[in-house]
């Protein structure tokens, strides 16, 4: 029995000790799991497309009223009696000619309508048998004007007549008889004349003119035959602006945005329909919510039908074209800078390996795990990188 128990004990001995020396690939795995083995990854040249799918909204077209000051209210024909008792004792029949006043100032014909094109001296409408034409805001008129008169109303009519290219008028100030022979054909290309502004004098009746508040402008509506125009009443309504689509970006987007490029806009869940971005704005943040975003206007499709109820989302149509591209874990980032680390060539036998160097870069954009950074001739297609452990 003493030497069974012997045998037993050497056994279990031996046993422990095998077992000790054995070594499992499991337990191999486990022991080198922690061994971190530098990884090479390749610059690319490739595109890197972030997309982009934002909702928008409808801004609707602005306008505005166009009013007319009233009737224009023509003088004699004649000029007046140098004889005074004549003049007290004839009546108005035998003195001189009269001529017929407006009572009321009303809309007597139709010149543009909905989806004609207003510009600075057009004939717009004609108001109790007168013509009125589009002004600028620039041309500040309110009062008629005859041979003689002076003043800053006359030297910007003047402009403006010139800005017409309307041929023999200066800028003098003063209004002379090169201005009312312009002025004269400007009525006379529309069938008009000039209006008798005084007894026996033609010159500007400030009545005549409406302004507008820019040159070419659409119109919208325009008030029918008929119409007793007023302050309230505008004699046509021009659209100042047109509707528009805008959404918010962020800066990764708006980075790659500008004016002009083509997007695509989806209304209510249809397929995009090519659009151009007409601005991108400064960095604006909601008071309210503190969000902060670039404002981004896009025109509205041709012929699309949205409201201020209609689902829409901007999205790109076009990929950027290929560039200089890494994976993204081979970026690195430090005090608000991005870097790669080269990956130094291989040691020869005995040999040390070189410093460990660095190269700034500039992303633009990233997606599915690669980066697009700014061209380097020292990021060349297949130069190796090292992804540090």
């Amino acid at each position: 029995m003493i030497a069974a128990v012997v045998v037993l004990a050497v056994m279990m001995g031996a046993a422990f000790v095998a077992g000790g020396l054995v070594r499992s690939p499991t337990s191999d795995a486990l022991q080198s799991a922690d061994i971190r083995l530098p990884v090479r990854v390749n610059v690319e040249e490739r595109v890197v497309d972030a997309g982009f799918s934002v909702p928008a909204a409808l801004t609707p077209a602005a306008t505005a009223g166009v009013f007319v000051s009233g009737a224009s209210v023509q003088a004699s024909d004649q000029a007046p009696t140098a004889n005074a008792a004549v003049s007290q004792s004839a009546t108005p029949a035998t003195s001189e000619k009269s001529l017929p006043k407006a009572e009321r100032t009303l809309l007597s014909k139709v010149v543009v309508g909905s989806g004609d094109r207003v510009r600075f001296g057009d004939l717009v409408a004609e108001v109790s048998g007168r013509p009125v034409f589009a002004i600028p805001p620039t041309v500040p008129l309110y009062r008629d004007l005859i041979v003689g008169a002076e003043g800053t109303d006359v030297r910007s009519l003047q402009q403006f007549l010139i800005d017409r290219d309307f041929y023999g008028v200066r800028v003098t100030g003063e209004l002379d008889s090169g201005t009312i022979a312009a002025l004269t054909r400007m009525y006379a290309a529309v069938e008009y004349e000039l209006p008798f502004v005084a007894d026996g004098q033609r010159g500007l009746a400030w009545r005549e003119f409406v302004v507008t508040p820019a040159d070419d402008l659409p119109v919208v509506q325009s008030a029918p035959v008929g119409t007793l125009l007023s302050p309230e009443v505008p004699v046509m309504t021009l659209q100042t602006t047109p509707a528009t689509l805008t959404a918010q970006f962020t800066k990764a987007q708006r980075d790659r945005i500008e004016s002009g490029r083509t997007v695509g806009v989806s209304i209510a869940g249809a397929a995009p329909i090519a659009s151009s971005v007409l601005r991108v704005g400064d960095l604006v943040t909601d008071a309210g919510s503190g969000a902060s975003g670039y404002p981004i206007s896009v025109a509205v499709p041709d012929g699309a039908v949205v409201d201020a109820a209609t689902p829409i989302r901007l999205s790109n149509v076009d990929q950027p074209p290929p560039g200089t591209a890494v994976p993204a874990v081979a970026v690195y980032q430090e005090g608000g800078s991005a870097y790669v680390v080269l990956a130094p060539p291989a040691a020869e036998d005995g040999g040390t390996l070189p410093p460990r160097e660095t190269v700034a870069v500039t992303v633009l954009t990233q997606s599915d795990g690669w980066v697009a950074i700014e061209a380097d001739e020292r990021l060349i297609p297949g130069t190796a990188l090292l992804v540090e452990p």
